[in-house]
């Protein structure tokens, strides 16, 4: 699997390959059927980052967070 986020011009980009794709929208799918509860904890965010392991090297880090009231 490989995911890589980097900056590209005025903002930055997300390359991934099909199995990469596949878990970054599970993870999506996962927040967004969270309870209004449940977005008010430490579960309502995903760290992706290259220390994790789950961010190909030279990564930006990225977090993906669940905010109901945005």
């Amino acid at each position: 699997m490989k995911f890589k986020i980097y900056k590209h011009e005025d903002g930055f980009e997300i390359a991934a390959d099909r199995e990469a794709l596949k878990w970054f929208s599970e993870i999506c799918l996962a927040l967004s059927k969270l309870s209004d509860a449940d977005a008010k904890t430490a579960a309502n965010h995903y760290h992706l980052d290259e220390y994790l392991g789950n961010a190909e090297p030279g990564s930006i880090p990225l977090v993906i967070l669940y905010k109901p009231d945005l």
